[in-house]
C-alpha cells in the first residue's frame, strides 16, 4: 500500500526467491487465501451513490480495500514482541531491499495500520453515500467501521467500556479471525455498491 520505507536492494532476488528465504530461514509463514468473491461496480452505479464530485476518491478507496482483501495474512516468529520485529524488519529491510519489503510488509493484512485504513476507507465510503442521501447504504458502512474499530481496539466506541481484547492482545487465530471478518465487510461493502 503506501511505500514510506524504502531501500535500495543489495541483493537481485526474485519474490519467489524471497518468499522462500523468508520461510525457510526465517520462520515466516504465508497463510492460505480464502476465496473471496468481490464484484465490479459500474462508474454510473458508483456515481450515483457518492456524486461526481466525491467519484474519484471513492474509486480509490475502493481500490485501497481490495487491495488488501487481495492480500495475504503474513505471520513470522515474533508474536507480540513489535520492538523485536521491528529490529529484525530494519535488518532485513537493509539486507533484501524491496524485494522483503514487497514480499513481508507493504501488503501484509496482519499489519495493524493496513487494518486501520481499511477501517478509515470504509467510513470515508460511508460520509461520501450520507452526503448524497444514500442512508441505508451509508448506515451501513457506518456499522461496520464501527464493529471493525471495536475489534482493533477492544472497546465499545460509545461507551468506552472494555469489550474484548483489542489486537494488540489477540493471538495468532484471534488476528487471522480479524482478517477473515476485514474481508467479509470489504466483500459486503463492494455488494453495497455493486447492487
Amino acid at each position: 500500500m503506501n511505500k514510506e520505507i524504502t531501500s535500495p536492494p543489495k541483493k537481485d532476488i526474485t519474490t519467489a526467491q524471497m518468499r522462500e528465504i523468508l520461510e525457510s530461514d526465517h520462520g515466516v509463514v504465508f497463510h492460505p487465501k480464502r476465496k473471496l468473491d468481490i464484484p465490479s461496480i459500474p462508474d454510473s452505479r458508483l456515481k450515483d451513490l457518492v456524486g461526481a464530485g466525491k467519484l474519484e476518491a471513492a474509486k480509490l478507496s475502493l481500490d485501497l480495500i481490495k487491495q488488501y482483501a487481495e492480500s495475504e495474512a503474513v505471520s513470522d516468529q515474533w508474536g507480540n514482541r513489535h520492538e523485536e520485529r521491528r529490529t529484525w524488519r530494519s535488518e532485513m529491510a537493509l539486507e533484501y531491499g524491496d524485494p522483503f519489503l514487497d514480499v513481508y510488509y507493504w501488503n501484509n493484512q496482519l499489519r495493524v495500520n493496513l487494518s486501520s485504513l481499511v477501517r478509515l476507507d470504509i467510513n470515508d465510503l460511508g460520509e461520501y453515500t450520507r452526503e448524497t442521501g444514500n442512508d441505508n447504504v451509508a448506515d451501513r458502512l457506518e456499522e461496520i467501521a464501527v464493529e471493525i474499530r471495536k475489534k482493533m481496539t477492544g472497546e465499545d466506541p460509545d461507551t468506552g467500556e472494555k469489550a474484548g481484547r483489542g489486537y494488540h492482545q489477540m493471538d495468532l487465530d484471534e488476528k487471522l479471525a480479524f482478517v477473515h471478518l476485514l474481508e467479509d465487510r470489504i466483500v459486503e461493502a463492494f455488494n453495497l455498491f455493486s447492487s
